[in-house]
């Protein structure tokens, strides 16, 4: 399980094969555990390598980063993520 996201490297057929990222998503958040679920989909595994990262919180942060508007509630997160699950093939690089 762990933390996916922050920093991401991948080689291009691998992104390609997830359609990359999702276009329904914006502003911060859900992108990252999108692509992680489409990995998941295609069979990808991946290492993690740890280092110091401060923690996000979604409800105080993403209001500073916005300029000041929250863009995401947890219930918009999923009904995106659940979204993401039916659509990945057609929502991503290919559109």
């Amino acid at each position: 399980v762990g933390c996916f996201g922050g920093v991401v490297a991948m080689l291009p057929d691998t992104f390609e094969s997830v359609n990359g990222f999702p276009n329904t998503f914006w502003g911060h958040a859900g992108e990252d555990a999108a692509l992680q679920g489409r990995l998941r989909k295609v069979g990808t595994e991946w290492t993690q390598h740890f280092g110091s990262f401060e923690s996000f919180d979604i409800g105080r942060d993403e209001a500073r980063i916005n300029g000041g508007e929250s863009l995401t509630t947890m219930k918009t997160l999923r009904q995106r993520l659940t979204m993401d699950k039916r659509r990945w093939r057609d929502d991503g690089l290919s559109s």
